[in-house]
């Protein structure tokens, strides 16, 4: 089992392609999204991280790499309202990060925020709890 660790939030994957999928969820965009964000065949991205009997068809780099960034930001911008411990719950409860960051925006405006707190998992950068994919 691989552990991967983006900005507090970890994962824990087998392979490449469990982690593909699950990135695409938690930042809520379908695999039909991401293939006509970047203009790529659906069939194409869909064997990615499968094996045929000549070879096992390769992540571009350049995949993951850009699912971190997007998940490392959009948990920066949720963590300045509420912790990790919270955003865990609100991803096991079958939300993603982009409805999370959307009520969060519904229910509290930054001109509304007198007393500022930081909560203390979101000092340490980390929680005890993982993602299992």
């Amino acid at each position: 089992m691989k552990d991967i660790n983006i900005n507090g939030l970890r994962f824990q994957y087998s392979r490449d392609r469990d982690l593909f999928n699950a990135l695409l969820k938690i930042n809520g965009v379908s695999k039909k999204k991401f293939c006509e964000k970047f203009g790529l065949s659906y069939s194409y991205v869909n064997a990615w991280g499968s094996t045929t009997k000549e070879k096992s068809i390769k992540f571009p780099s350049w995949v993951l790499i850009y699912l971190k960034d997007v998940i490392y930001f959009k948990v920066e911008a949720i963590k300045i309202k509420i912790g990790l411990d919270r955003i865990y719950e609100e991803l096991e409860a079958d939300k993603n990060l982009t409805e999370i960051f959307r009520e969060l925006q519904h229910i509290q405006d930054f001109t509304d925020v007198r007393d500022i707190s930081i909560p203390d998992d979101v000092l340490a950068k980390e929680s005890h709890r993982s993602i299992r994919v």
